[in-house]
């Protein structure tokens, strides 16, 4: 008769009553599981409670702060607008003018003029040795002259008053035209009641504290300690999310606090200084009220954990008897004494389950081995077939195994290689090098390449090298080949290369190879002197920077560099560097059938005969001038018809001005002196402008200029310049006396809707008369307010 143990046992092996005890466990599990869940979920709604309080915190400082400096800057740039200061007399006025700012001693400590150059001229309260002293390179100074803008400084640390630190509001003075003429400074001591004094009482919680740091400097400006102030903020591995704060991030967030601990944190950014206001509140007080909580539970779940262990042994012990039956039958499988599939155990049908999967993995693991013998008979087969040496070698350079293509190129004969590093046979000159680049190559498991020589001779070997991913001790798998052959093939080749160069330098063209970005490849000797340079100036430079290209017939660039272009004898003039030009003819070939050289072309360029000479200096003489040797009127239409036809070049800026003499008479001087006084007042004009522009004779007095690529500003600046050279100029005339040349200049910006040459010279001409009738020596631009 079964007894009430048995029964149990006999129900618990079945699969359901199991199910049902592994049900109330994952009962258990879930219960404190959701314990801890909603112990986070508190922790949670504490830490956002804190969070909003910071929050809160932070927003009302950044507030309170904003205003205070908003404040000071404001009333410092109402004063200094309410002053009428010139930079020339600021220096005597500065005394009477600070003493009428006295009632902004009471938000600045002291409150100083600066003139234009940097120096204090005035000071309130007054302070022995500080009128005379240059801030002109504070960036404070920097910055309020370049912007025109009231500035605030970063905090800095004074050399005098007690080494204090201190925070400079600037704001600048200008005379009547707007133009800086110096600065109103304020200052206040970082620490004073007026700005952080009274921070030090701010306390969030029992250990909570404030923080402001510089952004742009990275340096703390309050903290609690006094150690810590003025000093830079700490590393990103203390306080990670104070860099990324300063990075531009603000908002509220969980921490690293120091090394070891962490913080809630809330940070934001204040919308007058470049500065960072920050609440800390270590985590350690936010957790405190829940310390005791989570102790209560920690006893509890430890109290029910240890009954559910109990109670899981037990079952567990009923569970796991018929393992050690199956266990027994495994190992007889393992060691051959049972046949496949042979595996029986009694008790639970899950575990013959089991034992009938694992009896199946050893019958497919058996066919496995019997396959990979069978693929590594083959493999041994193939490579004693092979053309390529294939062998194996240990992470010390001995040798594992070879086949006869290895054995036969690393040594000739077997008996060399026997219990012999693989390098062994080469090359003794090689053999050292070749040695240490193995042993440095196996230490760290790297892939390893050499070119070497047998020591016999013949023939040149290749071998490569790769650590093979096989447990145990580091192998390599080695392929060994001849390139004998295809070095000679190499050496050919590199011999036909210099026949070809031989060539090219021989013949009187220049030719130039150039590559798909049009940039210089090679240039035969004529290409150098032809070019005006060394070898080294051209390498690797632009195409279209060694010289300019210029179409005969109408004057336009070409740009040979653009992989489009191919010409066959073509006439043009090549235009160096110092502006003399060259008849010559162009053949454009693309490089083809040759591997690699795709993109590449071919420039040949030989210099044309007299006849071609005699056309240019026709056409030369056509379009220039013969007294100055400037471009006449027609020359310069040309040239600026040229322009806006350009499509691609109309639309920059380009600017036209007309130059007209207006203090000389070459009547009074004679014709002859008269005429030299225009040749040489047409070199002013040509030194005093830059090579690329075009500067033109129009009639007896009157210059024209073309100046490409140009701002106005800058035609501004130019042209000022060669109006003054003028004015200094003096030309001795006929009568022994030196007479000055007086000029009027007028300039016009090409605009991108003008048609005709005519039209930008109409409102050139039109400003130089503006400029005649105000006066000699005058510049009218296109934005005078009178035109």
């Amino acid at each position: 008769m079964p007894t009430i143990f048995s029964r149990f046992v006999a129900a618990f092996a079945r699969l359901r009553i199991r199910l049902a005890v592994l049900l109330l466990l994952a009962l258990l599990a879930t219960a404190a599981a959701l314990g801890v869940w909603f112990e986070q979920l508190a922790a949670a709604a504490l830490r956002e409670r804190f969070g909003e309080t910071l929050a809160a915190r932070v927003e009302a400082v950044s507030i309170d702060l904003d205003d205070r400096i908003a404040q000071r800057r404001q009333l410092l740039v109402e004063a200094a607008a309410s002053l009428k200061v010139d930079a020339d007399t600021l220096p005597d006025t500065a005394p009477q003018l600070v003493r009428r700012l006295s009632p902004l001693t009471a938000l600045f400590e002291s409150v100083v003029v600066v003139d234009s150059a940097g120096l204090i001229v005035a000071d309130l309260p007054q302070r022995t040795g500080r009128v005379g002293l240059n801030v002109q390179f504070r960036d404070f100074f920097q910055r309020t002259r370049q912007t025109l803008q009231p500035q605030v400084s970063e905090p800095f640390v004074a050399r005098t008053a007690g080494h204090r630190s201190l925070l400079v509001f600037t704001a600048p003075l200008k005379d009547a035209r707007g133009r800086f003429a110096g600065m109103l400074v304020g200052t206040i001591d970082l620490y004073a009641s007026e700005l952080f004094g009274d921070f030090s009482r701010f306390r969030v919680g029992r250990q909570g504290y404030l923080t402001v740091s510089a952004v742009r400097s990275e340096t703390v400006l309050f903290h609690p300690d006094p150690a810590r102030r003025m000093k830079p903020v700490p590393l990103p591995d203390e306080n990670p999310l104070l860099h990324r704060a300063l990075a531009g991030w603000q908002g509220i967030a969980e921490s690293r606090h120091g090394r070891h601990d962490s913080a809630l944190y809330a940070y934001r950014r204040l919308s007058n200084a470049d500065w960072l206001v920050g609440v800390v509140l270590p985590k350690a007080e936010i957790d405190a009220p829940l310390s005791a909580l989570r102790g209560q539970l920690l006893v509890g779940a430890g109290t029910i954990a240890a009954l559910l262990f109990a109670v899981f042994a037990l079952l567990l012990f009923a569970c796991l008897r018929p393992l050690d039956a199956l266990r027994e039958r495994l190992a007889a499988l393992r060691d051959g004494e049972a046949p496949d599939g042979a595996v029986t155990t009694k008790g639970l049908a899950e575990l013959q389950t089991v034992a009938d999967t694992v009896a199946a993995l050893h019958a497919e693991a058996s066919a496995a081995r019997r396959a990979l013998a069978e693929r590594d008979a083959e493999r041994r087969a193939l490579a004693a077939i092979s053309p390529l040496g294939v062998f194996t070698v240990f992470a010390d350079g001995t040798l594992h195994d070879a086949n006869p293509t290895a054995v036969r190129l690393l040594a000739g004969e077997p008996s060399l290689l026997a219990g012999s590093a693989w390098y062994a046979g080469l090359a003794a000159g090689q053999r050292e090098a070749i040695e240490l680049l193995w042993r440095a190559g196996a230490a760290r498991a790297l892939p390893l390449r050499f070119d070497a020589a047998r020591g016999d001779g013949p023939p040149t070997l290749a071998l490569h090298f790769v650590p093979l991913p096989l447990d145990g001790p580091l192998r390599y798998l080695g392929v060994v080949e001849d390139i004998g052959g295809r070095e000679a093939l190499r050496q050919a080749l590199a011999r036909e290369r210099e026949r070809a160069l031989a060539v090219c330098e021989a013949v009187r063209e220049a030719v130039v190879l150039s590559g798909p970005a049009g940039e210089v490849e090679y240039l035969n000797p004529a290409a150098l002197a032809l070019f005006g340079r060394r070898p080294a100036e051209l390498a690797e430079r632009s195409l279209s920077r060694l010289a300019r290209f210029v179409d005969c017939s109408n004057g336009h660039p070409i740009d040979v560099g653009v992989p489009s272009v191919e010409t066959d004898g073509r006439q043009i003039d090549l235009v160096r560097d110092d502006g003399s030009r060259v008849a010559v003819e162009l053949t454009v070939t693309r490089v083809a059938g040759a591997t690699g050289f795709e993109d590449h072309r071919v420039l040949v360029i030989s210099e044309e005969v007299a006849a071609r000479e005699r056309r240019y200096a026709r056409r030369w003489e056509a379009l220039h001038d013969p007294l100055t040797h400037l471009y006449n009127r027609r020359g310069f239409h040309q040239a600026l018809a040229s322009l806006l036809d350009d499509g691609l070049r109309r639309n920059g800026e380009h600017v036209v001005a007309q130059l007209e003499l207006d203090a000389f008479e070459p009547e009074r001087a004679g014709a002859g002196p008269g005429d030299a006084l225009l040749q040489e007042v047409a070199g002013l004009v040509a030194q005093s402008l830059r090579a690329s522009d075009v500067v033109a004779r129009l009639r007896r007095n009157a210059f024209a200029l073309l100046l490409y690529d140009c701002p106005l500003p800058t035609a501004e600046r130019l042209l000022s310049e060669l109006l003054a050279a003028l004015c200094q100029y003096r030309f001795e005339g006929a009568d022994g006396r030196l007479h000055p040349v007086g000029a009027s200049i007028g300039c016009t910006r090409v605009h991108g809707d003008d048609r005709t040459a005519g039209d930008v010279l109409a409102r050139a001409d039109a400003r130089c008369l503006l400029a005649r009738r105000r006066g000699s020596n005058r510049l009218v631009a296109e934005d005078d307010p009178v035109v």
